[in-house]
């Protein structure tokens, strides 16, 4: 007895199309094609902030002084001119020939045998439109 029923049992797990009926439904049709078919994925829409910049947009920007490794000091302030006016929602937020700030944060002169300086700074400040209004 115990032996039929391992073996009903592996052939039902071998083969399951032999223990199932060979006629399905329509509604089982469907359900198998529902089941193959990709479901949409809705997109992710961030929410709109309600004052200021996303994370990580662009403002180009070009350095008005010239700075080195060599001669800069942790803590020392770095002018930039904003090139490019940057936009939110079609209102200019960053005026072309705006003026940015950064802060130096780590400065290393350049080392013997041929080891390049390190120079890392921080932008600060940018100066907008509706600051000076």
């Amino acid at each position: 007895m115990r032996t039929a029923c391992s073996l009903i049992l592996s052939a039902s797990l071998l083969f399951p199309s032999a223990v199932l009926p060979l006629t399905q439904t329509p509604q089982d049709k469907n359900a198998k094609q529902a089941a193959q078919e990709p479901q949409p994925v809705a997109p992710v829409v961030k929410q709109p902030l309600a004052f200021g910049l996303e994370d990580a947009t662009p403002v180009k920007l070009r350095i008005n002084r010239n700075i080195s490794s060599a001669d800069a000091q942790v803590n020392e302030t770095v002018d930039f001119e904003v090139l490019e006016e940057v936009k939110v929602h079609d209102v200019v937020v960053i005026p072309r020939g705006g003026t940015a700030w950064s802060t130096v944060t780590e400065a290393r002169p350049k080392r013997r045998m041929g080891r390049a300086g390190k120079l890392t700074s921080t932008l600060t400040m940018c100066v907008s439109l509706l600051a000076r209004k």
